[in-house]
Formats: structure tokens, sequence, C-alpha cells
């Protein structure tokens, strides 16, 4: 199987006897080994909606392969263990199943105001496009002397370099 990083994994197993009746009073325990080979002991529980059906949940932090054993005890003794394997890494399902799920498209252009176009109906696409002149766009030119601050700084900086100069006897 596989999950995210993050994403709670479930553990499911199912316990018997050696005469196949399912038990649900076994001591049921699944050991998690890391990728960075930690281990985690997860004791599992009874579901209480099947017999020997035993849950136990985990949430994996790093990316890799965990190695999940299940053991399964009775009165001490051992009725049985297994071993699978589980990877975790970021999804790609979206590059499984690519194929077009139009009912789900329709229903999000009906929820959204929109038009579904599939390849038949794709070249009105252009011609059902409606302008919108919403946007109205005001160019407004100012000429520098009609901003008094710009005028002002100007004429400060003017005045400035030539008290400078004068100060200095340059001028």
């Amino acid at each position: 199987d596989r999950v995210q990083p993050g994403e709670p994994a479930t553990i499911l197993a199912s316990v018997g006897d050696a005469n196949f009746e399912e038990l649900n009073n076994s001591l049921v325990v699944a050991s998690v080994t890391h990728p960075n080979g930690e281990f985690t002991d997860l004791p599992m529980e009874w579901t209480a909606q099947r017999d020997g059906e035993y849950r136990a949940t985990f949430t994996p932090s790093t990316e890799g392969f965990y190695e999940v054993r299940v053991e399964a005890l009775a009165d001490d003794e051992l009725l049985g263990e297994d071993v699978t394997y589980l990877q975790v890494a970021p999804s790609d399902a979206e590059f499984h199943d690519s194929t077009m799920r139009a009912s789900l498209l329709e229903r999000i252009a009906v929820e959204t105001g929109g038009r579904f176009y599939d390849a038949e109906t794709a070249a009105s696409l252009a011609d059902e496009i409606q302008y919108v002149g919403g946007g109205v766009t005001v160019v407004e030119e100012h000429d520098l002397w009609d901003m008094p601050i710009l005028l002002m700084l100007l004429a400060t900086l003017v005045l400035g370099e030539w008290s400078f100069r004068r100060f200095r006897g340059l001028a």
C-alpha cells in the first residue's frame, strides 16, 4: 500500500486459530520498522465489527518504506505472524487515472456558472466568449511643474547646490 507523509495508515489483521475460528481475545501487536531503523510497537484492538478483526492506526512522518510485522498471541502461544510493507511517498494518483470524468466536469461547470466543452464542442468555444467591457483605463498626464512638491524639491536641490558652491568659493 501507499500513503502520503502525515496521512494516517490503518493496519487490519484477521486472527484465527488452527481450526480457522476467528478469535476476539488475542493479543495482537504490529511492529513497525521505520526507514531510519526505528521501531514502533502498536497494540491492535479488536474492531467489534467482525470476529477476529483487529485494527491499529499510525501516522508516518517521513518518506520511505516501512515494514509492518503483525504477531498474534493467545494464551502465550504464537498463533501466527505476517509481514507487509508500506510505501510513504507523495501521491501520484493523478498520473494513473488520466481519463476525463465528464460528469464531474459538468457538475463543476453548472455549480460555478460555466460551461463544459468536450472535443466535439470545443470548436464553438471561441465564438461563445463574450467581451465584457468592465475595465476602463484612464491615462492622466501631469507636467512636472504642475506638481508643487516636485517643483519645490527641484528648487531646493538647485538652491542647495548654489549655496554649497558659494560657501566653498567655487561660484
